[in-house]
Protein backbone atom coordinates (compact mmCIF):
# COMPACT_ATOMS: atom_id res chain seq x y z
CA UNK A 1 0.00 0.00 0.00
CA UNK A 2 1.57 3.44 -1.02
CA UNK A 3 1.88 6.06 1.66
CA UNK A 4 -0.56 8.24 0.52
CA UNK A 5 -3.67 5.29 0.57
CA UNK A 6 -1.87 4.54 4.10
CA UNK A 7 -2.48 8.65 5.14
CA UNK A 8 -6.11 8.39 3.06
CA UNK A 9 -7.15 5.41 4.96
CA UNK A 10 -5.64 7.05 8.61
CA UNK A 11 -7.67 10.25 8.13
CA UNK A 12 -10.83 8.49 7.02
CA UNK A 13 -11.06 6.29 9.78
CA UNK A 14 -11.27 8.69 12.26
CA UNK A 15 -14.00 10.32 10.74
CA UNK A 16 -14.96 7.01 10.14
CA UNK A 17 -14.94 5.83 13.70
CA UNK A 18 -14.30 1.99 13.18
CA UNK A 19 -12.23 2.48 15.72
CA UNK A 20 -12.40 0.09 18.92
CA UNK A 21 -14.56 -1.14 21.43
CA UNK A 22 -15.63 0.60 25.09
CA UNK A 23 -11.93 1.82 26.13
CA UNK A 24 -10.05 5.70 24.88
CA UNK A 25 -7.43 5.68 23.59
CA UNK A 26 -5.50 7.21 26.13
CA UNK A 27 -3.78 4.82 28.68
CA UNK A 28 -4.06 1.54 26.14
CA UNK A 29 -0.58 -0.27 26.25
CA UNK A 30 -0.03 1.77 29.60
CA UNK A 31 0.34 -1.54 31.58
CA UNK A 32 -3.60 -1.75 31.41
CA UNK A 33 -3.43 -5.17 29.63
CA UNK A 34 -4.11 -5.64 26.47
CA UNK A 35 -4.83 -3.16 23.56
CA UNK A 36 -8.61 -3.52 22.54
CA UNK A 37 -9.13 -5.33 19.51
CA UNK A 38 -10.73 -2.99 16.90
CA UNK A 39 -14.66 -3.25 16.10
CA UNK A 40 -16.74 -1.97 13.16
CA UNK A 41 -13.94 -1.72 10.92
CA UNK A 42 -15.87 -1.35 7.39
CA UNK A 43 -13.76 0.55 5.27
CA UNK A 44 -10.21 0.08 6.81
CA UNK A 45 -8.77 -3.39 6.81
CA UNK A 46 -10.41 -5.35 8.99
CA UNK A 47 -7.13 -6.93 10.44
CA UNK A 48 -5.89 -3.57 11.12
CA UNK A 49 -4.52 -3.31 14.57
CA UNK A 50 -5.30 -1.32 17.99
CA UNK A 51 -1.78 1.05 17.47
CA UNK A 52 -2.50 1.23 13.63
CA UNK A 53 -6.07 2.29 14.02
CA UNK A 54 -5.01 5.09 16.50
CA UNK A 55 -2.75 6.41 14.34
CA UNK A 56 -5.51 6.94 11.41
CA UNK A 57 -7.49 8.96 14.23
CA UNK A 58 -4.10 11.05 15.21
CA UNK A 59 -4.03 11.56 11.43
CA UNK A 60 -7.81 12.51 11.47
CA UNK A 61 -6.97 15.02 14.00
CA UNK A 62 -4.13 16.59 12.32
CA UNK A 63 -6.03 16.71 9.53
CA UNK A 64 -9.73 18.34 10.19
CA UNK A 65 -8.88 19.83 13.87
CA UNK A 66 -11.26 17.15 15.96
CA UNK A 67 -11.21 14.86 18.32
CA UNK A 68 -12.50 11.48 19.12
CA UNK A 69 -16.23 13.24 20.10
CA UNK A 70 -17.03 14.34 16.27
CA UNK A 71 -17.22 10.72 15.28
CA UNK A 72 -17.32 8.52 18.59
CA UNK A 73 -19.50 7.70 21.25
CA UNK A 74 -16.53 9.46 23.68
CA UNK A 75 -17.21 10.56 27.51
CA UNK A 76 -13.72 10.50 28.16
CA UNK A 77 -10.66 8.46 28.48
CA UNK A 78 -10.98 5.53 29.72
CA UNK A 79 -14.69 5.98 30.24
CA UNK A 80 -16.73 2.95 30.60
CA UNK A 81 -19.00 4.88 28.47
CA UNK A 82 -17.26 5.25 25.70
CA UNK A 83 -18.52 3.45 22.28
CA UNK A 84 -16.02 3.35 19.84
CA UNK A 85 -17.80 0.72 17.45
CA UNK A 86 -21.42 2.55 17.69
CA UNK A 87 -22.53 4.31 14.24
CA UNK A 88 -24.57 6.52 15.96
CA UNK A 89 -23.00 9.49 14.93
CA UNK A 90 -23.54 10.82 11.34
CA UNK A 91 -19.95 11.64 10.68
CA UNK A 92 -18.84 8.55 11.08
CA UNK A 93 -20.64 6.93 7.95
CA UNK A 94 -19.52 10.19 6.23
CA UNK A 95 -15.96 9.84 7.16
CA UNK A 96 -16.62 6.48 5.74
CA UNK A 97 -17.89 7.63 2.74
CA UNK A 98 -14.49 10.25 2.13
CA UNK A 99 -12.71 7.23 2.82
CA UNK A 100 -14.03 5.98 -0.15
CA UNK A 101 -14.03 8.46 -2.63
CA UNK A 102 -10.64 8.98 -2.10
CA UNK A 103 -10.13 5.20 -3.26
CA UNK A 104 -12.04 5.73 -6.39
CA UNK A 105 -9.92 9.11 -7.15
CA UNK A 106 -6.58 8.32 -5.87
CA UNK A 107 -5.79 5.79 -8.99
CA UNK A 108 -7.32 7.76 -11.52
CA UNK A 109 -4.65 10.26 -10.49
CA UNK A 110 -2.10 7.72 -10.39
CA UNK A 111 -2.95 7.13 -14.08
CA UNK A 112 -2.60 10.10 -15.26
CA UNK A 113 0.63 10.90 -14.11
CA UNK A 114 1.65 7.23 -15.04
CA UNK A 115 5.05 8.31 -16.18
CA UNK A 116 6.39 8.64 -12.40
CA UNK A 117 6.64 5.49 -10.25
CA UNK A 118 3.59 5.24 -7.31
CA UNK A 119 6.02 6.43 -4.82
CA UNK A 120 6.50 9.49 -6.50
CA UNK A 121 2.54 10.72 -6.64
CA UNK A 122 1.24 12.53 -4.06
CA UNK A 123 -2.10 11.16 -3.63
CA UNK A 124 -5.07 13.26 -2.75
CA UNK A 125 -5.56 13.04 1.13
CA UNK A 126 -8.03 14.78 3.64
CA UNK A 127 -5.67 17.86 4.21
CA UNK A 128 -5.75 18.60 1.18
CA UNK A 129 -8.81 20.23 1.31
CA UNK A 130 -9.64 20.00 5.14
CA UNK A 131 -6.76 22.22 6.29
CA UNK A 132 -7.31 21.49 9.85
CA UNK A 133 -11.13 22.42 9.97
CA UNK A 134 -13.97 19.58 10.30
CA UNK A 135 -15.48 21.57 7.36
CA UNK A 136 -13.21 22.51 4.59
CA UNK A 137 -13.11 26.51 3.92
CA UNK A 138 -12.59 28.10 0.51
CA UNK A 139 -9.53 30.59 0.35
CA UNK A 140 -10.18 34.12 -1.15
CA UNK A 141 -9.66 33.94 -4.44
CA UNK A 142 -6.59 36.28 -5.63
CA UNK A 143 -7.04 39.94 -6.60
CA UNK A 144 -7.99 40.19 -9.78
CA UNK A 145 -4.65 40.27 -12.16
CA UNK A 146 -2.72 38.48 -9.46
CA UNK A 147 -1.81 34.86 -8.80
CA UNK A 148 -0.22 32.37 -11.09
CA UNK A 149 0.25 33.63 -14.43
CA UNK A 150 -0.43 37.46 -13.98
CA UNK A 151 1.95 39.22 -15.43
CA UNK A 152 5.07 40.77 -13.38
CA UNK A 153 4.57 43.29 -11.06
CA UNK A 154 6.13 46.75 -12.48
Amino acid sequence: MRLPSVLLAGAALLLAGTVVSGQAPAGQGAGRGPAPTPQNLQVLPKDMTFQQVIGVMQQFNAALGVTCVHCHQFVGPNDPGNDFASDAKPAKNVARRMMEMLRGINPTVQRAVAPKAADQVVGVNCMMCHRGSAIPQLPPPPARGAGPGAPPAK
